[in-house]
């Protein structure tokens, strides 16, 4: 938005205690005042309890309101389990369908935007265009996996509620904290001689702190009307790696050895 005013914003982040929950907390105080972000864990507001929805769309408009501020909700809560999902796809369902589908609905009636985060796990991944990067945001949605079928349900979900709604599409998230792939491999590297990581998956690695500042740029946008009422975008670091690659650049940016990362199918 250069070249004009940038709105004030009051941003509601449901999933506030996960890794992208916490990047976009961080990102809205490196603005200072421009940008007052609530980020509640699952605890304190769960999407699929309707009334905790309601109640909390209605304190954000009423607070945004008094507070001459733009309310915008960018939806970081997901169940991201992959391999979980597989034996409890209706958890997941829950979490990822009905969640959004609830929170979709209430922002409709609130007119209050939504900006939902959604994966490359939508996409069949494909052995030459595996990485989200490499996908069209129009391009048709094969999952393959129980955490995939509930995201790419999530989307219709929230497209279909009459909301002013951006689906964001990511891919690989890491932060370097908690247990992300790359607070991982710098556990393993000090645990252990070698490590055997898969060679056969390529991805666009996305920093959680690089996603943050772009969701709430776009959340800038879509709260001041800029751009189509719905809309689908893919956002992720530039560049495509394995997870042999990334697990050798974080042996690296640790001052080990990389070939102690040994490749495995």
């Amino acid at each position: 938005m250069s070249g004009t005013q940038q709105p004030r914003l009051a941003v509601l982040v449901p999933g506030g205690s996960g890794q992208l929950g916490r990047a976009l907390l961080d990102a809205g105080a490196d603005e200072g005042d421009r940008i007052r972000v609530r980020a509640p864990g699952s605890d304190e507001l769960d999407l699929t309890r309707p009334g905790a929805v309601v109640e909390a769309l209605a304190d954000l408009a009423a607070g945004a309101r008094e507070a001459g501020r733009l309310p915008v909700v960018v939806n970081a809560a997901a169940y991201t389990d992959v391999d979980a999902a597989e034996d409890d796809e209706d958890r997941a369902f829950a979490v990822n369908v009905d969640g959004p589908r609830v929170l979709a609905a209430v922002c409709s009636s609130r007119r209050v935007p939504l900006v939902h985060v959604s994966t490359d796990y939508v996409f069949g991944g494909d052995a030459d265009r595996a990485a989200v990067g490499p996908y069209g945001p129009d391009d048709p949605l094969r999952p393959r996996t129980a955490y995939g079928r509930t995201k790419a349900a999530g989307e219709d979900a929230v497209l279909g509620s009459g909301a002013a709604a951006w689906i964001v599409r990511t891919a690989w998230l890491y932060g370097g904290g908690d247990t992300d792939f790359v607070a991982t491999m710098a556990r393993l590297e000090a645990e252990r001689d070698t490590v055997s990581v898969v060679d056969d998956q390529t991805g666009s690695p996305t920093y959680a702190p690089d996603l943050a500042r772009g969701l709430l740029e776009l959340a800038g946008r879509v709260a001041a009307g800029d751009g189509p009422a719905r809309s689908v975008l893919h956002c992720v670091n530039t560049g495509t790696a394995t997870w042999y690659d990334l697990a050798r650049a974080v042996f690296t940016g640790l001052g080990a050895d990389p070939d102690r990362v040994r490749p495995c199918g």
